[in-house]
């Protein structure tokens, strides 16, 4: 029988959540062997990663928001290990555990370990992977730009409210973006490129991505 031993990669700002404490004790008591490592600061997922993977752990599982999740998958897939990767999504808006149905709950999110893993796509631009999907224009600046504590307080509402803020700031940008038979130039306000369907807090960019089908 495969040992079920996994590696849980937290965020520090959720090192001290009851409801994630209790629910990786209980899933220890269910016979997984769970080690916790917390994230401080850039780069402390990726180098979490490469320690895992030196370690042996057959399954890594992000615990975070969506930049966590981006972190360690590519990180991952930087090493093109074969090892998987489970989500506790513990974000502001979980795009993308959204998209793909992964419980929110703690406690639901980590029965999803006894679960087949299943093969997702990544998305390369320019050399920088994604998962969920690549933003630019304003909706970037305005996810750059939105205080934690704000996210902390209103979740999803917190990017509306500061694109409201910004909105005397919105002008074009020029891009070129070539790809697989696909070329364009041009001026545009914003930019999605969907591996998964949402981005920003839940707003719908992509309604036909699919983290699975080997398009963008």
């Amino acid at each position: 029988m495969q040992e079920r031993k996994a590696l849980l990669i937290l965020h520090g700002k959720k090192a001290m959540d009851p409801e994630v404490r209790a629910a990786v004790m209980a899933k220890r008591k269910s016979g997984w062997h769970i080690d916790v490592r917390v994230t401080w600061e850039a780069g402390d997922a990726a180098r979490i990663v490469n320690e895992a993977l030196q370690d042996d752990y057959a399954t890594l599982i992000a615990g975070g928001g969506d930049g966590t999740l981006r972190d360690v998958a590519e990180a991952m897939a930087l090493q093109d290990t074969r090892v998987s990767l489970a989500l506790l999504p513990l974000g502001t808006a979980n795009d993308f555990c959204v998209a793909a149905g992964v419980p929110l709950n703690p406690h639901a999110a980590l029965k999803l370990l006894d679960k087949a893993p299943q093969r997702i796509d990544l998305g390369d631009l320019d050399g920088q992977l994604f998962l969920n999907m690549a933003t630019g224009g304003f909706g970037s600046t305005v996810t750059a730009n939105t205080p934690e504590d704000l996210k902390a307080a209103l979740g999803g509402a917190a990017y509306f409210l500061t694109g409201l803020s910004r909105f005397a700031e919105v002008h074009s940008a020029f891009g070129r973006f070539t790809g697989p038979d696909f070329e364009w130039q041009g001026e545009f306000l914003a930019l999605g490129i969907g591996n998964g369907r949402q981005a920003g807090g839940g707003h719908v960019l992509c309604p036909k991505a699919r983290i699975d089908d080997g398009l963008l």
